[in-house]
């Protein structure tokens, strides 16, 4: 069977969450937050991706925590041509309640949460990019498509560990 969450994306241990990016089974995009470390808030995508065998696709995800009006806005994207161009996935989510996100020292994880233990990914990574802000500076862009050993330097300098068959970066700074 599908599982009902894969992770995509995250920076999630016990008491000490940020964010997880995942995708559903019907299958839709799923951003879930959190402000406290531990309660999470959930944007789910109002449309569902189109997703073909064999044919790559890319997700992108831009989280507003204050959108100026009292609330906070999640948008969806996807792109068939490796984010050369996006295509919104359904309407913005807007939720009451503008928030600043959890400041988590957990580990950035692709594929994975908790650690590569829980809802693993089955599929290819080619590569993934962690902005600070939506359309902000790059913090992390470990980018798999060449072959690589147990550890891996992205381009802002983040050591990525293998886990499994998920990646992991922690940031020492």
């Amino acid at each position: 069977p599908v599982p009902a969450l894969t992770a995509i994306c995250s920076q999630w241990a016990s008491e000490n969450i940020k964010f997880a990016l995942f995708a559903t089974n019907n299958p839709k995009l799923r951003f879930q937050y959190s402000a406290n470390g531990s309660a999470t808030a959930i944007a789910l995508s109002t449309e569902n991706m189109t997703v073909t065998d064999g044919v790559p696709i890319s997700v992108k995800v831009d989280f507003d925590a204050d959108n100026g009006a009292s609330g906070t806005t999640t948008t969806f994207y996807t792109s068939t041509d490796e984010g050369a161009t996006w295509t919104q996935l359904g309407a913005p989510v807007v939720t009451a309640g503008a928030v600043t996100l959890f400041n988590s020292t957990a580990t950035v994880e692709i594929g994975s949460i908790l650690g590569g233990t829980t809802y693993t990914a089955a599929g290819v990574y080619g590569g993934v990019t962690l902005r600070n802000g939506i359309d902000g500076p790059v913090v992390a862009s470990p980018d798999f498509t060449a072959p690589v050993g147990p550890r891996l330097r992205d381009a802002q300098g983040n050591i990525w560990t293998i886990n499994g068959s998920a990646w992991a970066w922690k940031d020492v700074a």
